[in-house]
């Protein structure tokens, strides 16, 4: 084949090639963009996570009774999820119960050492009266002694039996498995009669708020502070923007992508958004003015147009539309037509304590709904289950001794006085469940002339508190105001508070 040949050919493989392409609109001019959806141009990729991943297990092996959960459904903190079979357990709970609540030894070894005393009492008339010997006056002494030392041990040992009664029901809730968070079951992993040792049951992720993480250039390093809002939005939610704000910055960069990472908090309180999401976002400009409310008439009672008002001076017109761009989204407007703003004063308080966990959660979820940021915190107070009585405080031990000296003259056979340590020292007279039982014993003991006081009976419990921190508003007043507790005043709550700025 000659170069001719070679040449016309490949101009007709050209010719045929043009042709078959498809028709195609005209193109772009140069400088402009081909038709497509505009993004910012500093947008960053961020991926859209749960707040909290929780894989929720057993302290203690054994086989799964219950499961009552399964994949996508919504748990409340403190729901049981799961139960493991716990029938010896119940049955040992039930014994210590049942121990617990018995008193006949106390009546018994009350009765006896009532007897002891009177029966001592006599002796002593007869032998200053010469009548019994030495040896029959200290036979009585002694068995009145060991009368009051039975009925001590009865009391002791109903003590421990309350003590017992309290192990086993922890006994038996370590076979329940409760959700220590408010979310979405993520994976079931067991299910009914399976053995369970140090494998996850279920996982649970929480979804209010959400976490948007994303890796910003060194170049902008400073840029972006603790605090600053930003835009974000997912293509696979046809592009709807929300609003998310800086929780974290990280400190240390990462040297192989010239990076660092960023978390900000996005509410999620309908549950609308999914996790797992890939999105994009821009940060706001650190000094743009807070967001105002203005009402439009268009929209209907209970909708307001969010619009920015800057101080650059662009002004509202009469019929509620901004003079200068508005219109983010739309949200319900509040009774009074407040919103919660950066610029407003902020606010950090306590409230509590509450005895019950999901009760605390359900008073924490009311407030995060309200738009502040709320912390459940367990730990062990000191919780009043009932009454004591004591006697004044002594420096010496030989006057408390004196005073039970008296007591046992008067008859009084139910008090107590620890001697170790080097005082004060105090004498106890008994522990009353109610008020009035108590204030009946301080009556009767001051009618035989004996001083005595009413303490509270304080035992160690799990009790529950609210770390409330954000920006005050109306809607967060309220909600703080429907609260049964608020504020109680912990000496470390001014920590707390401090920790809650700074993220």
């Amino acid at each position: 084949m000659t170069t001719r040949k070679i040449s016309a050919y490949w101009a007709r493989l050209l010719v045929l090639l043009v042709l078959a392409l498809p028709l195609r609109g005209p193109l772009a001019a140069p400088g402009e963009e081909a038709d497509s959806p505009t993004q910012p141009a500093d947008a960053l990729d961020c991926v859209i996570n749960p707040s909290v991943v929780a894989d929720l297990g057993s302290g203690v092996p054994g086989v799964l009774s219950e499961v009552r959960v399964d994949r996508s459904d919504l748990v409340r903190a403190g729901d049981v999820v799961a139960r493991l079979e716990s029938g010896v357990e119940t049955a040992a709970h039930e014994l210590a119960r049942v121990r617990a609540g018995k008193d006949a030894e106390i009546q018994l070894r009350r009765v006896n050492a009532a007897f002891g005393q009177r029966q001592l009492k006599r002796s002593e008339d007869l032998f200053r009266r010469k009548v019994i010997s030495t040896n029959d006056i200290d036979e009585r002494k002694t068995e009145a002694q060991l009368a009051t030392i039975e009925l001590r041990r009865a009391l002791d040992n109903r003590e421990l039996a309350e003590l017992e009664l309290a192990r086993a029901e922890q006994v038996v809730r370590r076979r329940t498995i409760e959700s220590p968070i408010t979310g979405v079951v993520m994976e079931r992993f067991k299910t009914i009669g399976e053995y369970v040792d140090e494998q996850p049951v279920l996982r649970v992720a929480q979804l209010d708020p959400l976490y948007v993480e994303v890796f910003v250039p060194v170049e902008r390093l400073g840029d972006v502070r603790t605090g600053m809002r930003a835009d974000v939005w997912a293509e696979a939610l046809d592009g709807e923007a929300w609003q998310a704000e800086v929780s974290r910055v990280d400190r240390v960069a990462d040297v192989a992508s010239g990076t660092y990472g960023v978390r900000l908090v996005l509410p999620n309180p309908d549950y609308r958004l999914p996790a797992g999401l890939r999105c994009r976002l821009t940060f706001r400009p650190a000094d743009e003015a807070p967001l105002a409310a203005v009402p439009d008439a268009a929209a209907g009672d209970g909708v307001a147009v969010i619009a920015a008002v800057h101080d650059s001076g662009a002004d509202v017109a009469a019929d509620g539309v901004a003079d200068a761009e508005p219109v983010v989204d739309s949200v319900p407007a509040t009774p009074d037509n407040e919103s919660a703003t950066p610029d407003a004063a902020p606010l950090c308080t306590t409230a509590g304590p509450f005895a019950d966990a999901a009760d605390a959660e359900r008073h924490a979820q009311r407030l995060r709904e309200a738009g502040l940021d709320v912390r459940v915190e367990t730990r062990e107070r000191p919780v009043a289950v009932g009454h004591r009585i004591v006697s004044p405080v002594f420096d010496r031990v030989a006057d408390a001794k004196a005073l039970v000296r008296r007591l046992e003259r008067a008859g009084v056979t139910d008090h107590f006085l620890a001697t170790a340590g080097n005082g004060p020292y105090r004498v106890a007279l008994g522990l009353y469940r109610t008020e009035a039982a108590a204030t009946r014993r301080v009556e009767r003991l001051a009618a035989l002339g004996i001083d005595a006081q009413v303490r509270p009976w304080l035992r160690q419990r799990p009790t529950h508190s609210l770390l409330v921190f954000g920006r005050s508003s109306a809607t967060a007043q309220a909600a703080l105001d429907a609260l049964p507790q608020a504020g109680d005043g912990t000496a470390d709550a001014a920590a707390h508070c401090s920790q809650l700025a700074e993220r």
